[in-house]
């Protein structure tokens, strides 16, 4: 029997020694590629058997399962591909919904629950297939809750909805995904189904309309092209000099940037430094040479147009020139002179990417990032319960030994983390609880498991741990998940536009993932300290104690361990140090974090 329930480990994030963590390293194995299962069973200790990569299955029963919290399992792999099955070690087999073996094809993070593998997150990029919706409503405000590609259902009202471009006074919603069941409602409690009373479900990417109930296809998916720009070309001067099948055109004085605008429906603008444009020419337009319209102005005053297909560029950055050979457009008029001023060259359809070539690496750092947050506060579910439990421990430890040797019991006192989460612990330890940066690790701790219980919304949530507010806050499997809301705008722009907000996003996640990673290490230090002092308590009742002896392990070497550990170390600067070496070792493109 399975439950839903995640505790996320992506790329080695959290999870290590504090050994490790003092000392600001990050084992290289967080930079390959794994896979990581979680399963939740009541067997005492689950088996993966398990085949990576095509290679070899394991020896039966195969390899037994981490345990993080008692009955949840969990197994990393270092693989691309990995086919498995579990057991019991002692003949009992779990196997998928159909019979077989479960079979994942992509590196990242996976939940087996009721048979069914439901991704978590993936460190490969997922294939670009669109499906885009427009709805024709009367609501002033439209959500879509949606379960994209079988992994998982929208939290709440699900997502908010935006205007689309196309059809006036309709919304719109896009998403990457192969497949898509949703539903649509106004926020309110008034749900839009589909004829049957079910949901509505696209099994095909592609661009659709919903109008009284009926989902019909506009586009498949490859007809959903990125945009498209269009380049404006000025130069002071040039020469148009015939020779046998076509001209050398030549333009001189150019500016440092040309003009590039998108074709609709989207709707950008830029200035793209000229060196940049040449420099991307063959990849942009290949075996296929891009057209151009031409103007310029005689000698005489007379302005003349005509259209050419434009090949081999040779651009002179230093002399401000460019040169190409030009073929006319079947149609376009020829042209009567050779020199020109005042001369515009408008070359057509040049794509997002070629132009913006970063935009994808700055999206891949975005989903990193946000990645890196979610791991913080699925720890933060393992390590709320571990300290809550060490402490707990540590409380009765402590009044027992006192107790023995016939002194006063040592009263608890309860700190208030922050409210409606309060710790108790024995007078001294609570000294040490209220440490600056004991307890400020401790709040966002607490914040999260706050949210976690369903005790404070979102927007306190946001607000408490410091998260930028155009990110939106989940729960999956009993645990908080952020993502990219809708806010941020990322999804439904390009070029310009698309960089700017990814840059946004990043300058701001940079900061917070700072702030959540410290709080991380604090808390981990701070289990380590709690569970050195326990197994000290347990050794001085097997060899004998004196009250002094007490006082001075549960006092001043708690408070000396704490103050040199975390207190004194786990800093901002040493956060950001520990932050750089595990970008480096995991390959992150890191260009635009500042």
């Amino acid at each position: 029997m399975k439950a839903f329930k995640i505790t996320l480990r992506l790329f080695g994030f959290f999870g290590l020694a504090i050994s490790t963590i003092l000392a600001s390293t990050v084992s290289a194995e967080a930079a390959n590629r794994e896979i990581v299962i979680y399963y939740q069973s009541n067997w005492d200790a689950p088996y993966i058997s398990y085949n990576a990569d095509d290679s070899n299955w394991t020896s039966a029963p195969g390899e037994m399962m981490d345990s993080d919290i008692p009955g949840f399992y969990s197994k990393t792999v270092p693989a691309s591909s990995l086919e498995f099955v579990f057991n019991d070690g002692a003949g009992e087999w779990d196997h998928s919904a159909s019979g077989g073996n479960f079979q994942v094809v992509a590196p990242g993070t996976y939940l087996i629950s009721h048979d069914a593998i439901i991704p978590v997150s993936y460190q490969a990029t997922r294939m670009e297939s669109k499906i885009r919706i427009h709805y024709d409503t009367s609501w002033p405000e439209a959500y879509i809750h949606y379960n994209e590609d079988d992994m998982g259902w929208t939290y709440g009202n699900g997502q908010a909805m935006s205007d689309s471009e196309i059809y006036p006074d309709e919304k719109y919603f896009e998403r990457v995904a192969s497949s898509l069941e949703f539903v649509t409602n106004n926020g309110s409690g008034t749900w839009d189904n589909a004829a049957n009373g079910g949901n509505y479900q696209i099994d095909i990417p592609g661009e659709y309309r919903l109008s009284n109930g009926q989902l019909t296809r506009i586009k498949v998916a490859s007809e959903l092209d990125e945009a498209q720009w269009l380049m404006a070309l000025f130069a002071a001067n040039g020469t148009v000099t015939p020779y046998d099948g076509g001209y050398y055109l030549t333009l001189t004085g150019l500016p440092e940037k040309l003009l590039a605008f998108t074709d609709r429906p989207d709707r950008s603008a830029d200035k793209i430094a000229l060196a940049a444009f040449f420099d991307s020419w063959d990849a942009a337009f290949g075996d296929t040479p891009p057209n151009a319209a031409f103007t310029g102005v005689t000698a005489a005053g007379e302005e003349q147009e005509s259209a050419f297909t434009l090949t081999d560029p040779v651009f002179d950055s230093g002399n401000s020139t460019v040169s190409f050979q030009a073929q006319l457009v079947p149609g376009a008029p020829e042209l009567t002179e050779n020199n020109y001023s005042d001369l515009h060259l408008f070359i057509d359809g040049i794509f997002s990417d070629i132009l913006y070539p970063d935009n994808p690496k700055r999206e891949g750092r975005l989903n990193e990032l946000v990645a890196d947050a979610n791991t913080v506060f699925t720890d933060a579910h393992s390590l709320e319960f571990q300290i809550t439990q060490q402490l707990l421990q540590l409380n009765e430890k402590a009044q027992s030994l006192y107790g023995r040797i016939h002194v006063p019991l040592p009263p608890i006192v309860n700190t208030e983390i922050t409210p409606g989460y309060v710790v108790y612990a024995i007078e001294s330890v609570a000294t040490v609880v209220a440490f600056n940066a004991v307890k400020g690790g401790l709040e966002k701790l607490a914040v999260t498991f706050l949210k976690n219980e369903g005790r404070i919304g979102e927007a306190a949530f946001v607000r408490l741990v410091g998260l930028p507010r155009w990110m939106e806050v989940g729960k999956t499997g009993g645990a908080v998940l952020v993502a990219v809301g809708l806010d941020l705008a990322i999804d439904g722009v390009s070029g310009a536009v698309k960089r700017s907000n990814l840059r946004s996003g990043i300058h701001d996640l940079i900061a917070t993932r700072l702030t959540l990673k410290r709080a991380d290490l604090v808390n981990t230090s701070f289990l380590e300290a709690l569970k050195v002092v326990n197994d000290s308590m347990e050794i001085m009742e097997e060899l004998g104690y004196t009250k002094e002896q007490l006082d001075r392990l549960l006092g001043e070497k708690l408070e000396e361990r704490v103050t040199n550990d975390i207190e004194n170390k786990i800093n901002d600067q040493f956060t950001l140090d520990y932050l750089r070496d595990f970008d480096t070792q995991r390959g992150s493109w890191t260009n635009e974090d500042r």
